[in-house]
């Protein structure tokens, strides 16, 4: 509302000084009622960014918990797998040391065996050669018979 209002003699024209101020009061009231418009816009932008930023909030707090849960669960696992892990590990270990006395209890075994082929082995030669020995004592006494 631009303009200047017209002077009459000892002032302002009435006429036109009322037209000016109605006139200004609608610019006014125009102006305040798409101020008002704007505020209720924003108001109702705001209102859907706050339930927005709830709603992202729960599914962060939801994705924190999920997250935590898989954290302490995979913790866990890890522990339980190491507790595994040492178990094979204890046992693998308890076999190999009785594997070990069984193939030392093996070999004295076996050690003992041979000493008792061997002792087989003599007392067969030993026979054999006291068979021969007879064997050619009587061949000689016979043959001293016939003689």
């Amino acid at each position: 509302m631009k303009g200047k209002l017209k002077t009459v003699l000892f002032g302002f024209d009435k006429k036109e000084t009322l037209n000016y101020i109605e006139n200004y009061q609608r610019e006014s009231q125009r102006k305040i009622s798409a101020l008002e418009d704007e505020i209720s816009a924003i108001k109702e932008q705001a209102e859907a960014l706050k339930s927005e930023n709830e709603a992202f909030e729960k599914e962060l707090t939801t994705v924190k918990d999920r997250l935590e849960a898989a954290e302490n669960e995979a913790i866990a696992i890890k522990k339980a797998s190491d507790e595994k892990d040492k178990r094979y590990i204890y046992e693998i270990n308890e076999t190999y040391q009785q594997l070990e006395i069984m193939r030392d209890n093996m070999k004295t075994a076996l050690d003992s065996f041979i000493k008792q082929v061997d002792n087989i082995n003599d007392n067969l030669e030993n026979t054999k050669n006291a068979i021969d020995t007879n064997s050619q004592n009587e061949s000689v006494n016979d043959k001293i018979m016939y003689i």
